[in-house]
């Protein structure tokens, strides 16, 4: 039994058998982040690293070499970040679902062709100058630059 004095919400599971993992949810009118406990977390490491092993070093690998570096910290983090999801679709929730929509296409995103990877590397290179820069007109020259160059790489 839940005392009167106490909020307690349930978030219902989608009837197509998903379950949410670590991402933002709605609980009553509020957005809340969501993840994962801890110790889920670190099981579900395990049996995703199983699925991708041979069958002779399931029995012997040593997976707390992966498991413990996703320690407190690393959770507490990672709650921290889901909660900025929540303040980003509280700002603008309309650009938050857009962008959402988006990750549809992870696979289609030229992750590994060594053309875009390299753009990207140089994208960002060009963007910690700017950061770095103490003359704020050559920093705004070095951001515009970066605009360009990001916009011909999309």
């Amino acid at each position: 039994p839940i005392d009167d004095d106490l909020s307690y919400f349930q978030q219902p599971l989608p009837g197509n058998g998903q379950t949410p993992q670590a991402f933002i949810v709605q609980v009553g009118e509020q957005l809340a982040a969501s993840m994962t406990t801890k110790e889920w977390t670190q099981i579900k490491l395990v049996k995703l690293i199983k699925n991708d092993l041979p069958g002779f070093l399931k029995p012997i690998f040593p997976y707390q070499l992966f498991t413990n570096k996703f320690d407190s910290d690393w959770h507490i983090a990672s709650v921290l970040h889901e909660s900025f999801h929540v303040f980003q679709a509280q700002q603008n929730y309309t650009r938050f679902e857009n962008a959402e929509k988006l990750n549809s296409l992870h696979d289609l995103y030229p992750w590994n062709n060594p053309d875009f990877r390299h753009q990207w590397v140089e994208e960002r290179k060009l963007l910690a100058k700017a950061l770095k820069e103490p003359n704020e007109d050559r920093a705004k020259s070095l951001v515009i630059d970066w605009l360009t160059i990001r916009e011909t790489r999309r």
